[in-house]
């Protein structure tokens, strides 16, 4: 389905790609032609070039070409002989292309290889070559030249040609032995279709026969993909593509106007939440949003050892996936207009999150994003056992247990703030938690809060210690009390404590993992309240 969308897309977009049979190379040497012979200016440019597949073989490329195919050229004596077959090939296509053409220009190219030629002494055979002729034509850009090397490259139907008809487009051609467009991925140089080893085969076929694909439905995929994978200079994202550690993530939308929503989805900066949504809202203003039209295309890649491997495919609504976006930025809200990015969250559970992060960790959260599934319950369970060994929780761990709730399906608002509404007993005795973890701190002054002691325990079997807690509570609201100064204070907690044990009929042994994570929000929604300017205006 994903190639058939690249083909799509090529077809949509025809004034984004070279013509068939060309691709975009860095040229090293443009040679000028003149009546004198030929002049060698070293450059380092890209260039749109006639190209063409060669893992093995004789094979020219027409009017540029390494120096070994334009010239002869060897750098040594034991590559003469090669060299030397593979000019004679070039120049038999140089001369079938002129007495297809009659191009003068070609012609005069060939008139100057007959001749001696002085190499510079920095050439090497694997630098890449173009021709210029009068300093300001290069010979590839004709149109003759364009419309040549396309119908040449093209394979031809002869006895050896394994026909077939194209999985893609359904016609009847010659099927492609080997793809010859690369991709670079995760900074390897890969291709989409390729059997090169036994394992890879299929019913027998080998190479890329495993596909079966015809030229053009080849070079059409493999411009397209080329072209959406392409970086902005020294990043990690481009205009329809973003990477976050060995996943890079591929998007387009099946339609003439396309959007950049780099911003969006890369998550780069210290943005807040505010001005991210409102780059959201620029980039749908004024968009149709059909939910019936599955126009946004997202493509999951990576490699593993030089081969490329398809992660995910989706197709979804621009609608929805608006609307999946908005939820993502909208669940981790915490009232402190903070964005946290996709890799801050996924990295947020473990201690050393360079050696110890994983690439489904990052994967999980994209696919809640784009497509909708829960995120999973090890996310939580780890985040749990984080929050048990540092002894307290931070805005980052809120935030990624707040999504984590939201992303469950459960139907419920989770607020940016301590939720009155919410009576169920998870969350309630989580706020009784915070409030005994403060009675504990103004009593003793420690720092091994009851958090870094008890936390596991309480939000996972809380009838078997809250008991000793609230028992526990009750000495230290006396130990607070009998200083003067702090007595008031002692008044406060004391209240507060008993206002919210009123609301929580029973403590039950065991808390399920969902209302776990129903603890731990109440938790840090009590605690955060604890430290308002508000309540200390109590004291």
């Amino acid at each position: 389905m994903y190639v058939q969308r690249l083909i799509e897309f090529a077809e949509q977009h025809p004034n984004l790609f070279p013509p068939i049979g060309f691709q975009k190379k860095k040229i090293d040497w443009i040679v000028d032609i003149d009546q004198t012979g030929l002049t060698f200016n070293p450059v380092d440019k890209q260039e749109v070039v006639p190209t063409i597949a060669r893992s093995s073989g004789t094979k020219p490329m027409l009017l540029v070409d390494k120096p070994d195919y334009a010239f002869g050229f060897a750098a040594s004596e034991k590559n003469k002989k090669r060299s030397e077959e593979r000019h004679q090939a070039y120049v038999q296509l140089l001369q079938e292309y002129v007495e297809h053409t009659q191009d003068e220009d070609v012609q005069a190219l060939l008139h100057a290889l007959e001749k001696e030629i002085d190499f510079p002494d920095n050439l090497k055979e694997g630098d890449f070559i173009a021709f210029r002729i009068r300093d300001e034509t290069y010979l590839h850009e004709s149109e003759t030249v364009k419309t040549f090397w396309s119908n040449y490259v093209q394979p031809k139907s002869d006895k050896n040609s394994f026909m077939i008809e194209c999985m893609f487009c359904g016609q009847t051609s010659p099927a492609m032995k080997r793809h010859s467009i690369s991709f670079v991925v995760g900074g390897e140089r890969t291709k989409m279709i390729s059997a090169n080893k036994s394992a890879y085969e299929s019913h027998g076929n080998k190479a890329s026969y495993v596909a079966p694909t015809c030229y053009l439905c080849e070079q059409k995929y493999g411009q397209a993909l080329e072209h959406l994978l392409q970086r902005e200079p020294g990043k990690s994202y481009g205009k329809h593509m973003f990477s976050v550690g060995d996943l890079t993530y591929v998007y387009w939308l099946r339609t003439e106007e396309q959007v950049d929503l780099n911003d969006v989805l890369h998550l780069i900066g210290d943005k807040n939440i505010h001005e991210m949504k409102d780059q959201l809202d620029q980039v749908f203003k004024g968009r149709k949003v059909r939910a019936d039209f599955q126009d946004f295309c997202l493509l999951v890649l990576s490699v593993n050892k030089g081969r490329l491997v398809v992660r995910d495919y989706m197709e979804e609504s621009m609608g929805i996936i608006h609307e999946r976006i908005q939820r993502f930025l909208d669940a981790q809200n915490l009232g402190r207009d903070r964005l946290y990015s996709v890799y801050t969250l996924a990295s947020t559970i473990y201690q050393k999150a360079s050696t110890q992060m994983q690439k489904v960790d990052v994967r999980d959260w994209f696919d809640w994003i784009f497509q909708g599934k829960a995120l999973p319950g090890r996310i939580l369970v780890a985040l749990l056992k984080r929050i048990q060994a540092e002894g307290a929780m931070y805005p980052q761990h809120a935030a990624v247990l707040k999504s984590w709730l939201v992303s469950q399906n459960g139907g419920r608002e989770w607020t940016v703030k301590t939720d009155q509404t919410n009576k169920s007993t998870s969350y309630m005795l989580g706020r009784v938690f915070a409030v005994l973890e403060k009675i504990h701190g103004e009593a003793t002054g420690s720092k091994d809060t009851l958090g870094s002691r008890f936390f596991g325990a309480a939000s996972a079997t809380p009838r078997a210690i809250f008991g000793l807690l609230i028992k526990n509570a009750q000495y230290h609201l006396k130990k607070i009390s009998s200083d003067p100064i702090k007595e008031g204070r002692a008044i406060h907690l004391d209240r507060r404590l008993r206002k919210l044990l009123k609301e929580v009929s029973t403590i039950p042994s065991t808390l399920k993992l969902t209302e776990q994570a129903e603890f731990t929000l109440g938790y840090y929604h009590e605690k955060e309240s604890l430290w308002t300017k508000k309540e200390e205006q109590h004291v």
